[in-house]
């Protein structure tokens, strides 16, 4: 799921006429956030949730490591990684 094709498209729909954009092609996205993460939350047994949940997990821990990388050295790169 796609918070800017759900923006885009709202944008789109809400504009009508006055939109400034020619077309707009959104797959796929929700159109009420609310309604879609209490339907995800009530679904799937939690493995949406799950599954978002590692995967941040994942990325926090890998973006802490190379920020306590950077910390130890006294003076850093400017490109960050390994």
């Amino acid at each position: 799921m796609s918070l800017g094709a759900s923006v885009l498209g709202l944008y789109a729909c809400r504009s009508g006429d006055k939109s400034r954009l020619d077309a707009a092609v959104a797959v796929n996205c929700h159109f009420d956030t609310k309604v879609s993460c209490e339907f995800l939350a009530t679904k799937f047994y939690g493995i949406y949730d799950y599954a978002l949940g590692y995967f941040i997990k994942d990325r926090m821990q890998e973006t802490c490591a190379i920020y306590d990388k950077m910390c130890e050295k006294k003076f850093p790169e400017r490109i960050i990684g390994d």
